[in-house]
């Protein structure tokens, strides 16, 4: 079956098969039908599945969100940045 995906296109990086953005409805289905979310990202708004290699954006000391692969930079930032803002104390 013809899926207008060539090979050229989809690329294996340690085990992980990356398919390009105009393809996301083969991230979508994969998602769906093996029971992983399929929500939109708190940063962007763009969908994204649990299947993912996801950030972690920090909401608190104790958790935070999962956020698209595209703004895994952004989290970065944000999270070093509430680091900073919210130092944990040390209580002896």
């Amino acid at each position: 079956m013809e899926t207008g995906v060539s090979k050229k296109t989809v690329r294996r990086e340690k085990g992980v098969i990356k398919i390009p953005y105009k393809f996301r409805f083969l991230n979508r289905l994969y998602a769906l039908f093996n029971g992983y979310y399929w929500l939109p990202c708190k940063l962007c708004g763009k969908p994204h599945g649990g299947h993912e290699d996801n950030s972690i954006l920090m909401t608190s000391w104790y958790g935070g969100v999962r956020v698209c692969p595209a703004c895994t930079e952004r989290t970065d930032e944000l999270n070093n940045k509430f680091m900073e803002d919210n130092p944990l104390s040390i209580i002896r």
